[in-house]
């Protein structure tokens, strides 16, 4: 049997084992995928679901709504059952499971892929804003995120050995081979038909841009969770990391990425048609942080460590792990992304930042500037004594 046809029969059997419940949300067993991750006991597939629900908790999630402790009645033998303690798992549940799993064996390495692409495309498709967005919109949406995780990726391979501009060039070449079954940036460039001044990222659909969005974000965690050390392990990774999300999109049935149709309208064209919009909307958002920050009292004697407990009382789990995160240092949403580990920026932005902002425990560092290029966030002295009543 070929490697690509036990890949199929994987993929397919993860897809067999999930389940639906009554309010239609999906999930698998702990003891079906103890199986198809080819674990012989139980006792040691127990130590993976115990690292994955640190990763949970880690990543600012809620272990319960993703491992969720059930007892099942299983046969035994001629007609008579006993109770079986399990675990309902998310798909996301099931995504830290294979990330900590055993990378030596084969399904592992075969699951991490399965899982990550179907969590992005569950991210994406829960997303309100991103499923109200136009085709349009959605490029811009995903060009921009591919820029931010570019940034995170030349810090990550730089790290790794990637050190000069033309070694970058040769590295991302080498993730294009993989995701484009061989070809490089100059074949994609030429097979749409571009001007030389035109960027092949620029001239993609949301489909395109996706599968690109992933091959860097998870070569970037890849990297870095392993450490790679040298630019030929570096550019071997790309490839590789290039070729599993080539190989899952067509072991899912979808068009490889180099037969996708190419947009009428480049994004610069685009970006610079929506340029004068965008600058009505950050007027209107930066009213409405006036209007927030204006409302925002400050605390003072007595009465800060009463209202230090308030404020504890409703502050989100997120927030407190971007306080912890931000400490006294003063850091762009790039950094912060980098340092908590997230990879969806409106995740950081809609869970960690507004509602840190609205309680007045971050501020922004240049609040009459929203757009600009430096803009930071830095803990306010609210922040601070919350941070303080959290450490102790």
């Amino acid at each position: 049997m070929t490697e690509k046809e036990i890949a199929q029969i994987h993929c397919k059997t993860f897809e067999e084992l999930r389940n639906t419940s009554a309010e239609g949300q999906e999930f698998w067993y702990a003891r079906d995928l103890q199986i198809a991750l080819e674990y012989s006991s139980w006792d040691k597939f127990e130590k993976v679901i115990s690292r994955a629900m640190n990763a949970c908790t880690n990543s600012g999630q809620t272990v319960e709504n993703h491992f969720s402790q059930v007892v099942k009645m299983v046969d035994i033998g001629s007609g008579a059952k006993r109770e079986l303690e399990d675990i309902k798992l998310s798909r996301y549940a099931c995504y830290l499971i294979v990330q900590n799993g055993d990378p030596s064996k084969p399904v592992i390495a075969i699951g991490q892929t399965y899982f990550a692409i179907q969590t992005r495309r569950q991210e994406l498709a829960d997303d309100k804003i991103f499923k109200s967005l136009k085709e349009n919109e959605k490029r811009l949406f995903l060009r921009n995120e591919m820029r931010e995780h570019n940034k995170l990726l030349v810090e990550t391979a730089q790290k790794a050995g990637v050190e000069t501009n033309l070694d970058f060039a040769v590295f991302q070449n080498h993730g294009y081979k993989g995701l484009y079954g061989g070809l490089d940036a100059k074949d994609i460039h030429n097979l749409k038909g571009l001007k030389k001044s035109q960027h092949i990222l620029d001239n993609m659909g949301s489909t395109e841009l996706a599968a690109n969005l992933f091959r860097a974000t998870q070569t970037e965690e890849k990297l870095r969770r392993e450490n790679i050390q040298g630019k030929i392990k570096a550019n071997k990774t790309h490839y590789e990391v290039g070729k599993k999300v080539r190989k899952t999109i067509q072991e899912l049935g979808g068009i490889m990425p180099e037969a996708l149709p190419t947009p009428d309208e480049d994004l610069k064209k685009l970006e610079n048609r929506v340029k004068s919009s965008q600058k009505k909307l950050s007027n209107h958002t930066e009213q409405d942080l006036k209007l927030t920050y204006s409302k925002t009292d400050e605390v003072t004697g007595e009465a800060a460590g009463e209202a230090a407990g308030e404020v504890t009382e409703q502050v989100t789990e997120q927030a407190k792990r971007l306080l912890k995160c931000m400490s006294d240092k003063e850091m762009k949403i790039i950094e912060i992304m980098s340092e908590l580990r997230l990879k969806h920026r409106p995740t950081l932005v809609y869970d960690y930042i507004q509602p840190s902002l609205k309680l007045g425990l971050i501020e922004l560092t240049q609040p009459d500037s929203l757009t600009s290029p430096t803009q930071s966030y830095r803990i306010t002295e609210k922040g601070k004594k919350l941070l303080k009543e959290i450490e102790r």
